[in-house]
């Protein structure tokens, strides 16, 4: 009876042990969510040059996001001109796949849990430099209030400013950058990627107005003129598509001119595309206009930061990183000017210099740097 009752005591305790266990790794196996969501934006409606208002996000909803009385914050992640968002979520990226990289930091205790999402910017042009254009729609508007009302109007989200992470890489990174110190009502902190940041010769340097490249843009209007409106729209289409899908960077470089431009320089008075390019034979005003429309997009830094100051609002946290090693000799000395202005003005903010180069370590940059950086920046539901 005494062994018989020293067995099932054994027993008990062996089968609590288990169910312990098995809760224990049911806990900590628990795993984030990545899913797809499609909206239509309104920003985005009636451009001139037909990209659809129809937008798809990447959403990753962190592991206690199953908990509906939490609620949490967000990182807005903006893609590379030209990239669609399944690079940054499915390991394109030196394997980088985002909810299995979230999920390890959290495990790891290095990140707090946050909602993340990735929302597409690409379309036929490459992208629009997430600026306003009537030509491709408002891109900021898009980003600064479609998703960011959608996402807040269909998740648990923490719907203040203080919660709410801007970052990118490449032309993301310069979008996120001037989002955020325009918009420090909607964002608290901002994470820059390898932005495209122009110093004061940043513009020559890119080499985005070549001679070569404004008369191959000369020939094609010269091509196109007294095509109908349908023929001249197929045209120009096939030109870019010729252009981003061209294994040659030059051939490549012509098609991200002409994105560019339809960004910094719509000139409705034009025909289709209704682009402005400073050629040869405009007057002088008009030339002298349109190369400061060109300057500013990725440059005039000394305005923008005056303007984010005088607008009495701070940013939290505010990051520029670039690879040692980028093949874009202009981006790091922009990376590195824009800073300068910024220590110049007493902004805090910090300069992170990686091994690598644009692309060739960005996945473990996004793991190990940047997901932690932001997600402990943001305010977290108490």
């Amino acid at each position: 009876m005494l062994v018989h009752a020293i067995g099932y005591r054994l027993s008990a305790i062996g089968y609590w042990n288990i169910a312990v266990l098995f809760l224990l790794c049911s806990c900590t196996s628990r795993q984030g969510k990545l899913e797809s969501r499609q909206f239509e934006a309104p920003s985005l409606a009636g451009n001139r040059l037909g990209v659809s208002a129809w937008q798809q996000l990447a959403v990753y909803l962190p592991p206690s996001y199953q908990d509906r009385a939490r609620r949490f914050p967000v990182l807005y992640f903006l893609p590379n001109f030209d990239n669609p968002l399944w690079r940054y979520t499915g390991g394109a990226y030196q394997g980088f796949h985002l909810r299995e990289a979230m999920d390890r930091q959290i495990k790891r205790g290095a990140a707090r849990e946050m909602i993340i999402i990735v929302p597409n910017t690409l379309h036929f042009l490459g992208g629009s430099c997430y600026r306003n254009s009537p030509l491709t729609g408002h891109w900021e508007d898009y980003i600064v209030k479609d998703v960011v009302d959608y996402v807040d109007g269909h998740f648990r989200t923490i719907p203040l400013a203080a919660a709410r992470g801007l970052a990118g890489h490449g032309m993301g990174g310069t979008g996120a950058l001037e989002l955020a110190l325009k918009h420090p009502d909607r964002f608290s902190c901002v994470y820059a990627m390898s932005p495209a940041l122009f110093d004061q010769n940043g513009l020559k340097e890119i080499g985005l107005l070549s001679d070569q490249q404004m008369r191959h843009w000369q020939a094609n209007l010269e091509k196109w003129q007294g095509l109908t409106e349908a023929s001249r729209r197929k045209r120009f289409r096939d030109f870019i598509q010729s252009r981003l899908n061209s294994p040659s960077r030059e051939v490549f470089w012509e098609g991200l001119l002409v994105s560019y431009a339809a960004a910094m320089a719509p000139d409705l008075a034009l025909p289709y595309p209704h682009i402005a390019f400073p050629l040869p034979g405009l007057p002088a005003g008009s030339q002298a206009e349109l190369l400061r429309r060109y300057e500013n997009g990725f440059g005039g830094w000394d305005d923008k930061l005056a303007q984010f100051l005088a607008r009495g609002r701070s940013l939290k946290a505010i990051t520029i990183e670039y690879g040692r090693d980028d093949e874009y000799p202009w981006l790091r000395r922009g990376a590195n000017y824009v800073s300068g202005l910024m220590r110049a003005r007493g902004l805090p903010h910090v300069l992170a210099v990686h091994a690598g180069g644009h692309d060739s370590t960005l996945g473990p940059r996004l793991e190990t740097a940047l997901l932690p950086a932001m997600s402990n920046a943001l305010r977290h539901q108490p």
